[in-house]
């Protein structure tokens, strides 16, 4: 994932576009919404705190204080607000002081499927930030580590990555998204 650019654009109207720049390609490639709603596609959008990623709406079930391996946190308990493949049921720790996910995990008919935790986190530039993440899926016996080696929240996205052409050519076969229309995060 060395070299890797995504990026998200909210669509209010319509299904939201997402587009991954691959070094080793050097090219722009669209991804379909079904491969981004997958939990572990190296990375989980939403875990790692695109929270308008969030492709699953869910209802706050409860909210507590509690401790998780000894340490502060906050419990959220949601539950999915429409069948879906991903959950029914998701419980979210949360860091107390920087607000961060420390640990999440989606239930599907009573089962564990995903478990998502935040195993180190830096402060860079006055930002807490997840350095080192680990995905799992018990049940498959998947794991997925994910460390940020380098992150840079002022610099620009290099043009090249995401230039007006190299999207118009990714979305070949779909409507291009208008600045009024759609939202653009990093």
């Amino acid at each position: 994932m060395r070299g890797m650019g995504l990026l998200y654009i909210e669509n209010g109207d319509r299904s939201n576009d997402y587009f991954l720049y691959q070094p080793e390609l050097r090219r722009v490639r669209r991804l379909p919404e079904t491969l981004a709603r997958e939990d572990v596609y190296g990375v989980d959008l939403e875990y790692l705190g695109f929270g308008l990623a969030q492709v699953e709406p869910a209802e706050l079930e409860s909210m507590k204080e509690t401790t998780l391996d000894g340490d502060p946190a906050i419990l959220l308990i949601e539950r999915a607000k429409r069948a879906n493949d991903r959950f029914d049921r998701r419980l979210i720790w949360i860091d107390p002081e920087t607000y961060l996910p420390i640990r999440t995990e989606h239930h599907q008919g009573g089962e564990v499927t995903l478990i998502a935790e935040t195993r180190r986190i830096e402060n860079i530039d006055g930002i807490a930030t997840p350095i080192l993440t680990t995905f799992e899926r018990p049940k498959e016996g998947e794991r997925v580590e994910m460390e940020v080696l380098r992150i840079a929240y002022d610099a620009a996205i290099p043009d090249f990555f995401f230039s007006t052409l190299q999207l118009l050519k990714s979305q070949q076969h779909h409507t291009s998204p208008t600045s009024t229309e759609s939202d653009h995060r990093r």
